[in-house]
């Protein structure tokens, strides 16, 4: 549960505010990630039995903390500019570099607070029996690759199933 829904917050978190703030240029590629982060979300739970019900109401959780965590990109600008003008500085203000440092450390912290409430939601409309489905296949992508978890490439000489020998002897 974490992995996917990590997955398709960190696809789409790169653009969602600036679409929302009407940035007309980031709405396309936000409105994209959104898509591919909600076809990653239906896929799993497609793949564990979930009902529709359980399907809307996990899409409207993704949608909305991909609101919530999304960064602005006016406010990324922002603290570049400051970080630049601190180092750039003929004295470095330690003090000023430290606060830079422990608010973007606290933005984060709030981010990731977000993100395991999300995690925690989506969990609630889940049985048990369902969470447990998933927990195995999300241990099992890493020995397939993220391409090959759910319906991706098996049968390639990589995935451990049809292991080839690609030495022309077969030695």
């Amino acid at each position: 549960m974490t992995g996917v829904l990590m997955c398709g917050v960190a696809l789409g978190v790169g653009g969602f505010a600036a679409a929302a703030t009407g940035m007309d240029h980031f709405a396309f590629r936000q409105g994209a990630r959104l898509a591919f982060a909600q076809g990653i979300v239906a896929h799993a739970l497609d793949s564990i039995g979930a009902s529709s019900e359980q399907e809307g109401k996990i899409h409207d959780i993704v949608a909305a903390k991909f609101a919530e965590i999304a960064p602005k990109p006016e406010e990324h600008e922002a603290m570049r500019k400051q970080a630049l003008a601190l180092l750039g500085a003929p004295t470095i203000d330690r003090a000023a570099v430290e606060k830079m440092r422990t608010d973007a450390v606290t933005a984060f912290d709030a981010k990731s607070k977000a993100l395991v409430g999300g995690l925690l939601d989506i969990a609630d409309q889940l049985t048990p029996q369902q969470r447990a489905e998933l927990t195995a296949e999300i241990a099992e992508m890493p020995h397939h690759g993220p391409m090959m978890g759910w319906g991706g490439f098996h049968g390639h000489p990589m995935d451990g199933e049809g292991q080839h020998d690609s030495r022309p002897d077969g030695d």
